[in-house]
């Protein structure tokens, strides 16, 4: 009874973490994707930066940025869908999880080079998250993690 309270356990954290993973990428990405004013308060942030210069001003930074968020959010979702928090595979929430780690390296720089350092310290905190819920899903060890698996009950 107790592995099973356990694996009930490990399969609602996993879900939570996925779930928590889908909504902040696709919510945070939408708006820099869709909405100009929204990017032209980053050219204002970072006017005086170096990113300024850059070929393009902001936007491509802007948008490679929302491509990225949307991209783990997707990953997020996929992970969902493929039944990963039935703990059988994990290669999309890993594959999900390492893309985060990277945005928020990438959140984290332009907060640093705007002189932000309460949000520099946040983003970091952010990605020791990340980092804490990577480890979390890989101690799990599922049974089978070199291809993703579909939604299918195990017989054991």
């Amino acid at each position: 009874m107790n592995i099973l309270k356990n694996q009930f356990h490990a399969k609602l954290i996993i879900l939570s973490i996925q779930m928590t993973l889908a909504y902040l990428w696709i919510l945070s990405a939408w708006p820099k994707l869709t909405n100009a004013e929204y990017i032209q308060s980053f050219e204002k942030q970072f006017a005086s930066t170096f990113f300024a210069s850059l070929p393009g001003g902001m936007s491509p930074q802007v948008y490679f940025l929302g491509v990225l968020e949307l991209s783990a959010g997707i990953l997020a979702l996929l992970s969902i869908v493929r039944c990963e928090w039935n703990l059988k595979s994990f290669w999309w929430l890993n594959f999900c999880l390492g893309l985060s780690t990277v945005t928020f390296v990438f959140l984290g720089f332009g907060l640093r080079v705007l002189n932000d350092f309460n949000g520099s310290a946040n983003i970091f905190f952010y990605l020791s998250g990340t980092v804490l819920f990577s480890l979390y899903v890989n101690s799990l060890t599922p049974t089978r993690q070199s291809n993703p698996t579909v939604c299918r009950p195990t017989h054991t």
